[in-house]
């Protein structure tokens, strides 16, 4: 409603300059650079054109009342509202966002604790409404200044997919009544899994979920049929959050193996073994996962069977 009004003021504004003759060529602007500084120039005796100062953003400096101005950065028509320079193309919109979006956050949700601003050559000062318009069921504004035209976002962790999702932010300058709309993008949970064949017997699915986690000493892979030869207190190192906590659990096996001591803060764990009576080896997968990353990784134990027939 207000540009409407805006463009019947000008529209008034320009039959005021403008010739009553019939045969008056009226236009609101030509292609060619006009030097002259003023609003208006006469061609002859039967033909007037309404010209419109051509500016750049630095040069129209401050306005006054009733003025209008063709920024030639924008290429756009500009009238002064008071305070401040506002354009009647929305798609010009020169908003802009400072740091960019994020276009990589983690799908552990880090990656984007920074602090936005909005920049708007047009009205610097807002003030400014923010918005998640789409993205809203995982991404939210964790803090808003209106004034400073200031902004955070924050993001769930997407652990339950592969796939990159995007949440738009939109920012509306209320002194301009213009908005823009601003993407930031998380990534989905890489996960590189694969599939080993324990001694022909069956298959075992190792998911490391890209994690630069190890653990010290190395997992045993022939425990003895009594289940005697695997007593090491095992540690979890992590390069990408070495404190913690993790959690540990036997995700295969656990009808023949147990966890005899779990320390979460610490990284530790003991994994005990029951006696293997069959004659095929077997194997128990143990899951670590660290609270801090939201990653996890999973250590193959493997038993041997017995070599004859007691």
């Amino acid at each position: 409603m207000k540009k409407n009004f805006l463009l019947v003021k000008l529209s008034l504004f320009a039959l005021l300059f403008v010739s009553t003759n019939a045969n008056a060529q009226q236009t609101a602007c030509e292609k060619q650079a006009h030097k002259g500084t003023s609003s208006l120039e006469s061609y002859g005796q039967t033909k007037q054109n309404l010209w419109i100062p051509r500016l750049t953003t630095s040069q129209r400096g401050f306005g006054g009342e009733n003025l209008i101005v063709f920024n030639t950065d924008t290429h756009c028509v500009e009238y002064w509202g008071g305070t401040s320079w506002i354009s009647l193309c929305e798609c010009h919109n020169m908003m802009a966002l400072s740091p960019e979006p994020c276009q990589d956050v983690r799908f552990n949700s880090t990656g984007c604790e920074h602090v936005f601003r909005a920049i708007d050559p047009d009205c610097a000062d807002g003030p400014f409404e923010f918005a998640v318009v789409a993205g809203s069921d995982f991404a939210y504004l964790s803090m808003v200044n209106e004034n400073r035209g200031e902004f955070q976002i924050a993001f769930q962790q997407n652990n339950h997919s592969i796939n990159s999702r995007s949440a738009v932010v939109r920012i509306t300058n209320k002194c301009t009544d213009l908005f823009k709309d601003f993407l930031f993008t998380q990534h989905g949970r890489v996960c590189s899994c694969m599939l080993t064949n324990v001694y022909d017997t069956r298959w075992v699915r190792l998911c490391e979920a890209s994690s630069a986690m190890t653990v010290y000493p190395h997992p045993c892979r022939d425990v003895d049929v009594d289940g005697m030869s695997c007593e090491y207190v095992f540690e979890i190192t992590d390069f990408d959050c070495a404190d913690g906590p993790f959690e540990f659990a036997i995700v295969s096996g656990s009808d023949f193996a147990y966890l005899s001591m779990k320390n979460e803060a610490e990284g530790k764990f003991q994994i005990v073994f029951y006696t293997n009576d069959y004659q095929n080896p077997r194997s128990a997968v143990v899951r670590v996962t660290n609270y801090c990353t939201g990653l996890f990784r999973e250590f193959l134990f493997t038993q041997e069977g017995q070599t004859n027939n007691r």
